[in-house]
């Protein structure tokens, strides 16, 4: 079971911490999106997937982001490569109110931090749907160079981020 199970991570509005059991799925709307891969899905039916995956895999690492104590959504390492060093990383705002605030990009910079002191992981992968533009934003803000389309969709894009410690 990988779900993140120590203290707080970040000070201040945005915290990643541990999966509080709040009913995610309830707070979560019903917009439809297309996600990397070209499949239909929901953020409701994503909170769903991850929360199972981490509860069942070894290869994910599942936070809860929340906005001054209260849950907004879900950022996670997942098909972590421990051979190759290497993590994607997934994350999702539950409420379309909650986007476009900041609160992604800071989530993820609080994921970067934590995989910088807390792991051993030399690059993160975060894999967009073409038209995902916020997303493709997020991870540009937080200095992941777009590497190109991944093999197992062209008209997604592809973003990578080598750890360098030194930043610390």
């Amino acid at each position: 079971m990988t779900l993140y199970a120590g203290s707080p991570r970040g000070s201040g509005r945005i915290e990643l911490t541990a999966p509080s059991g709040a009913d995610l799925i309830s707070l979560a709307d019903t917009e439809t999106w297309t996600s990397a891969g070209r499949s239909q899905t929901t953020t409701a039916s994503e909170v769903e997937r991850w929360t199972h995956a981490a509860q069942t895999r070894d290869d994910v690492v599942l936070f809860e982001v929340t906005e001054d104590g209260n849950p907004v959504g879900q950022i996670f390492l997942h098909d972590i490569d421990r051979g190759q060093r290497e993590s994607l990383v997934g994350y999702h705002l539950l409420a379309n109110g909650d986007r476009d605030r900041g609160i992604g990009t800071e989530a993820l910079a609080l994921l970067v931090d934590y995989a910088r002191a807390d792991t051993d992981l030399e690059r993160l992968i975060i894999i967009t749907a073409g038209e995902n533009h916020r997303s493709r934003r997020i991870a540009e803000k937080n200095g992941f160079a777009f590497v190109g389309p991944p093999k197992e969709d062209p008209t997604a894009r592809c973003f990578k981020l080598d750890l360098d410690r030194r930043t610390r």
